[in-house]
């Protein structure tokens, strides 16, 4: 009877951790299905689910720091980043994650401390994604930090040399050196994140709001276009020739005027964020102005300071459909994190 007993008590226990097996498999599947579909708070409660049956491995992990960032919660995406680390400290996804993070709260030294060792160590074995991605996130530092990249981050410089993206540094040297120490390595693993519906950002009446303002946005700029328009007819008219040779001034000279403005905010000492604010306030300024080419052109580098940017997102697909680009602005919408119904109604009413 004994023997029987415990035949029949292993036998449940094997079928237990089937099942909890089975449980794993799709819970994974499940989480990688909303991660791509951009639904980062349903990703990290399936996550959570993942946790609970004590799936600790590296990819769960990793996959709550990724999908914390794209939530825009940095803090947590630090720290879980640096719980994968403390599992694989070889983990090269994790690294450059925690130097995105670092670069975009101004901690230039410390990301660049973060990608010269894994250059130093892993250099040979990036893989193609990774390479472009770290000719993203250092094209920047390329350019305007190219004197600091050059004396302090060998393996930095010669990895931006190898792609042409080292540049003359076009910034006045700097009173201090920003800090290069490593970014400090967590005691304890951060706890698993509460299994908690995150709520909708906006409602549907906020949503009516902002399309309120947008249409009222439009009404302005047609009707400052209607009054440039009556002035410019009680104007002397101009030859064919005169008025070509004056709108190709005219463009470039908007276009010298953006690159003047992106050089301006790129060249300052402030963070990645700020610089992106800026950026978005200058295209604002040629948007209401009309300058959509100027605008699309501020916005562009905004977006490649910071691709996860939902204002830098939004307001370029806004752009790109006063340019008549409209399914290039379906597209710039697609990469929100969010749905914006209002943003889209938007794209289509002024296509029409």
């Amino acid at each position: 009877m004994g023997k029987a007993s415990r035949k029949m008590n292993k036998n449940k226990q094997q079928q237990n951790q089937s099942d909890t097996n089975r449980k794993i498999r799709e819970l994974k599947q499940k989480a990688r299905e909303q991660e791509e579909r951009m639904e980062n708070g349903d990703a990290l409660e399936t996550l959570a689910e993942l946790m609970k049956l004590g799936c600790r491995d590296e990819e769960i992990i990793y996959a709550i720091a990724w999908n914390y960032f794209q939530a825009g919660d940095y803090e947590r995406a630090a720290k879980w980043s640096q719980n994968t680390l403390q599992v694989n400290g070889g983990h090269i996804e994790a690294r450059i994650l925690l130097g995105r993070l670092c670069l975009l709260e101004d901690r230039i030294g410390d990301a660049l401390a973060i990608y010269e060792f894994i250059f130093t160590h892993y250099g040979k074995s990036l893989t193609e994604e990774q390479v472009a991605e770290l000719k993203k996130l250092l094209k920047y530092y390329g350019e305007y930090e190219a004197e600091l990249v050059k004396s302090d981050y060998p393996h930095v410089r010669d990895f931006l040399e190898e792609h042409h993206l080292l540049k003359d540094g076009t910034e006045a040297p700097r009173d201090e050196a920003p800090p290069t120490g490593a970014v400090p390595v967590m005691e304890k693993p951060a706890e698993a994140p509460k299994a908690e519906a995150q709520a909708e950002r906006g409602t549907g009446t906020g949503a009516m709001s902002a399309l309120e303002r947008l249409r009222a946005l439009k009404q302005k700029i047609q009707s400052a276009e209607a009054q440039k328009k009556n002035e410019q007819e009680a104007e002397p008219r101009q030859t064919g020739a005169e008025a070509a040779e004056a709108k190709e001034q005219s463009s470039d000279s908007a276009e010298g005027e953006a690159l003047s403005r992106k050089q301006e905010v790129l060249g300052k000492q402030c963070s990645v964020t700020e610089k992106v604010r800026l950026l978005n306030a200058f295209a604002g300024a040629d948007y209401v102005a009309g300058k959509f080419s100027s605008a699309e052109f501020l916005l562009n580098a905004a977006w490649e300071l910071d691709q996860y940017d939902e204002k830098t997102l939004r307001n370029l697909a806004i752009v790109q459909t006063e340019l008549g680009q409209q399914e290039q602005a379906l597209k710039t919408a697609g990469q929100m994190h969010t749905t914006d119904f209002a943003l889209l109604h938007l794209i289509r009413s002024l296509s029409k």
